[in-house]
């Protein structure tokens, strides 16, 4: 053995989630919205959030998340056939004030 046995502990601990069956039932740390405005923001300072942005405008989420802005939730939900639960998991933070 190389390791001591509560590094090998802590290893096999944090590998879990990627070896345990159900790893996909796991929550993000972070929704699109809070990732789009992060990059939004600092868009022309960062190469790597140049990418980013533009990776989130090809998304249907971008096209969902204008619609609400500019149309509101009710529009939105028939145009791209969706329900209100279906917005709020999209992260949209407003979307749940509005209900």
């Amino acid at each position: 053995m190389a390791l001591p046995s509560n590094a090998i502990k802590l290893i096999s601990e944090y590998s879990k989630p990627v070896t345990r069956p159900n790893w996909r039932e796991s929550k993000p740390l972070i929704n699109i919205y809070q990732l789009y405005n992060g990059v939004c923001l600092h868009c022309e300072d960062n190469m790597l959030h140049k990418i980013i942005y533009r990776n989130i405008k090809n998304t249907n989420w971008l096209d969902k998340y204008w619609h609400i802005r500019i149309y509101g939730i009710s529009s939105c939900c028939f145009k791209f056939g969706i329900t209100f639960d279906d917005i709020i998991k999209m992260g949209v933070p407003f979307a749940a004030h509005l209900l």
